[in-house]
Order: C-alpha cells, then sequence, then structure tokens
C-alpha cells in the first residue's frame, strides 16, 4: 500500500512497506511514530522507503528516530533518496536571461552505537537540473545562460561503537544535475541598422565526485 506520513518537521515521504521485517514490530510505527522511544534496545528496518524530491525551504529530512536505541539493523530494506530541486527558469523576461543553479540533493546521515547491515539498497538521489534561460526577441544584445546543475547526493555512516556488514550492501550512485538549456535572440539588422549579437551558453552539469572511505 502507499501511504503519506505529515509531521511537523519532517517533509512527507512515501513508503512502499513489506508485510515482514517491521519498525519495531509495528507497521504503523512507520508512519504514525516517526520519532518514539524504542521497544527494545534493537531496532530492524526493512521495507522500501521512496523519499521524494522537497518543496522549497525544507531543509531536512528525518525518517526515524529512536533514541534510546543501542543497535539499529538494516535488514532487507531499500531506500530511495530525494532529488535536488530544479532551479527556475528565466524565460522571455529579458535580454539578459540567467537560469537558476539545481539544488543540490541531500545528504544522508546515519548515527547508532551499533548498526548492522544485512542486504541493503541506497539509491542515492540526483543533484537537481539548472534552470533554462531564454532572452526576449528582437534585443540588442541578447545573453543568455544557462543554471549550473547541482551535486548528487552522499551519505555518512556513524557507529559509535560497531558497525557491521553481514549481507550486501549495494549502493546506486546519484548523478550530478544536467545543465540548464540557453537561448538568444538578437535584433536583425536593417538597411540603417546594425543588427543585435545574441550568446547563449548552457549551464554546466553538476559535480559527481565521489569516494569511498570506511
Amino acid at each position: 500500500s502507499e501511504k503519506n506520513a505529515n509531521a511537523a518537521s519532517l517533509y512527507p515521504f512515501v513508503a512502499y512497506p513489506r508485510s515482514q521485517g517491521l519498525i519495531s514490530d509495528k507497521l504503523f510505527s512507520l508512519f504514525t511514530i516517526l520519532s518514539a522511544q524504542a521497544t527494545s534496545h534493537t531496532i530492524t528496518i526493512a521495507g522500501k522507503i521512496v523519499v521524494a524530491t522537497p518543496p522549497p525551504g525544507a531543509r531536512r529530512i528525518v525518517l526515524f528516530s529512536f533514541p534510546t536505541a543501542q543497535k539499529m539493523n538494516f535488514e532487507n530494506f531499500e531506500l530511495n533518496g530525494p532529488n535536488g530541486r530544479n532551479g527556475s527558469d528565466d524565460l522571455d523576461a529579458s535580454c539578459r536571461a540567467k537560469g537558476a543553479k539545481g539544488d543540490d540533493a541531500f545528504r544522508m546521515l546515519v548515527l547508532s552505537p551499533n548498526i548492522t547491515v544485512n542486504n541493503f539498497t541506497l539509491r542515492l538521489g540526483n543533484g537537481g537540473d539548472g534552470g533554462g534561460a531564454t532572452t526576449k526577441k528582437d534585443c540588442k544584445p541578447g545573453n543568455a545562460r544557462g543554471g549550473d546543475g547541482g551535486e548528487p547526493s552522499n551519505f555518512k555512516i556513524i557507529a559509535t561503537q560497531n558497525f557491521k556488514i553481514v549481507g550486501a550492501f549495494t549502493i546506486f550512485p546519484g548523478i550530478g544535475g544536467r545543465g540548464g538549456d540557453a537561448k538568444a535572440f538578437g535584433k536583425d539588422g536593417g538597411p540603417n541598422e546594425n543588427g543585435g549579437d545574441a550568446n547563449a551558453n548552457a549551464g554546466d552539469g553538476g559535480k559527481n565526485n565521489k569516494s569511498l572511505s570506511i
């Protein structure tokens, strides 16, 4: 089934739970008790969660908070992280058009004293696309610059005591957002008038530098 979870400090996400491997043995806790005391010292997280691109202004997404848990097991679990927001377009408004930069995708942080991974698939979000830029017609000159793409997501897992990988841990890195398109229109020349120059430069794709350290 599909369900949206809403909380004051949490951006709604869409979850596709399986019928087994529940959080604290209670499926509804995934949707209704997003921040809670753990019912035991070990929390097992399973199923599938797809986090949609958040709206403007959202800076943090909290999926789970179990402050008393001493151990977290990621077992038969898939997490699809959110993409960065696309940059806004600047279209047909002036002779100097500039698309906005795409937002970087969110960074994922996992923190627990003890963490065990047993068949965990992590799909990191892509960077947001740069905004497009198009000048008005008959510019003299017309200059358009597409927005740069945002950087893809990254992640950090911190276990203050023990970190174990006992099953598959599959990571799909995100990609940088594409640069925005650009179109510029110069004014046509006439018998007694020079035409206008038109300069258009697409935005750069988002940087995608990856490294893995343990």
